[in-house]
């Protein structure tokens, strides 16, 4: 048993949960606004340049097909939620990307009747906001990088997408949002699945576990881990999906349903860039 193993556990077990401040932030992601991004005709361009069978044109396709697309009301819809209810919850889980270092994407998104409706929502409106971030990164926690154990969600030449909504009560299944991806420097990319964000976070802290820990080191420094990962999910629906993107300019649209106690809930695209 080394020194640097105890260390280890000790600093894990010790560990405070998440705080609203980090200690470094993590390389910034750059927003689509971003003046040097691509064109969409430039990106449409090299998507023609893959085979129209491969899994990064399909990719490239959905998220350009995505940047334009609108959210339709229903057909004779009564009026929409109140726009201090729908902009107070993007408030709240824009501050939470904020918190986690992720740079949110140009647009947000919306799901009807995702809520049970109500005088002042009519329609059920679920509101939700997603963004990327360029590895390294580590959610702004403090947990050490000594005796082996590295924190990093994702590491450079990766991104991490998140997707975070306001207003769902009971995230039941904790599956259905995913990313499409497409690296325009590298013409590589695909779709990716997204996990519920605490449990995401745990599979790759556990991951990075020296894998010479004796069991009685194992044991605590698991429950600390697990502690600290379970205390992210301060919203319900909170998505996360690390990529290996490689370096590069990094087009996405991040899409798809959420269960909120047995209502289907799908989120319209959110599209952004992040150079990675």
């Amino acid at each position: 048993m080394t020194a640097a193993a105890l260390c280890t556990v000790g600093a894990l077990a010790a560990a405070p949960a998440l705080t609203a401040t980090a200690d470094a932030a993590p390389t910034a992601a750059t927003s689509s606004a971003d003046t040097a991004s691509p064109s969409v005709a430039q990106l449409t361009s090299a998507a023609r340049r893959l085979p129209a069978y491969s899994v990064a044109a399909s990719a490239a396709e959905s998220i350009l097909a995505a940047g334009g697309a609108t959210p339709a009301t229903p057909s004779g819809a009564t009026p929409a939620a109140g726009p201090t209810d729908v902009l107070s919850g993007l408030a709240a889980v824009n501050a939470i990307l904020k918190t986690l270092k992720v740079q949110p994407f140009l647009n947000p998104s919306v799901s009807f009747n995702c809520a049970v409706p109500t005088a002042d929502n009519p329609l059920g409106i679920v509101p939700g906001v997603s963004g990327a971030v360029a590895g390294p990164w580590t959610l702004g926690t403090s947990l050490p990088t000594v005796g082996g154990f590295d924190p990093n969600i994702v590491k450079s030449g990766d991104t991490a997408f998140a997707f975070v909504p306001s207003g769902i009560t009971s995230d039941t299944v904790g599956s259905g949002m995913q990313v499409a991806w497409f690296n325009v420097n590298t013409l590589q990319g695909g779709f990716a699945q997204m996990g519920k964000l605490s449990s995401v976070v745990l599979q790759t802290w556990l991951a990075a576990l020296p894998t010479d820990l004796p069991p009685i080191l194992r044991v605590p420094a698991v429950a600390a881990l697990t502690r600290i990962a379970q205390s992210l999910d301060t919203m319900p629906g909170m998505r996360l999906a690390p990529v290996k993107t490689g370096h590069g300019t990094v087009l996405a649209a991040v899409y798809g349903t959420v269960d909120n106690g047995g209502r289907s809930c799908f989120f319209f695209p959110m599209v952004g860039i992040v150079n990675a």
